[in-house]
């Protein structure tokens, strides 16, 4: 009878228990981790642009631009910025703010920061319009 008391012995069940509830906790513990991370991603992914500075510098320019929804496809559009009067002053801050919060994208094609015009490519995400608000300082 020694070895079936062996065999089944009481310590063991509540220790293998034990790895079991450890192994659970770890397992949520991976999938809270993978939560935070895949929120994280998700409430970074915007296409707002900030390029240079508007601290102390003057607004030349701010448009709000709407481009309508291509079926099937993305959206790109051009928008182009030549300041009208010169006198040696360039392009010191761009600021292209996403209002649909979608997966669209601004990027700089021409000129910018220290020239006196700007270019800027408008892309959106598959299905989506088009909706920025694009500020300019010198």
């Amino acid at each position: 009878m020694a070895g079936f008391n062996t065999l089944f012995n009481h310590s063991y069940v509540p220790t293998q228990l034990r790895l079991l509830e450890a192994e659970e906790s770890i397992v949520r513990m991976k999938l809270y981790i993978l939560g935070m991370l895949l929120a994280v991603v998700v409430v970074t992914e915007c296409g707002h642009t900030f390029m240079g500075t508007n601290v102390m510098r003057r607004q030349a320019h701010h448009a709000t631009v709407k481009f309508g929804a291509n079926m099937f496809t993305k959206r790109i559009e051009y928008v182009n910025y030549t300041m009208p009067y010169s006198n040696n002053q360039s392009i010191q801050g761009i600021l292209a703010y996403d209002l649909t919060n979608s997966g669209a994208s601004a990027n700089v094609t021409s000129g910018g920061l220290g020239y006196n015009h700007v270019t800027l490519r408008l892309k959106s995400d598959r299905n989506k319009k088009l909706q920025y608000d694009i500020y300019i300082y010198v």
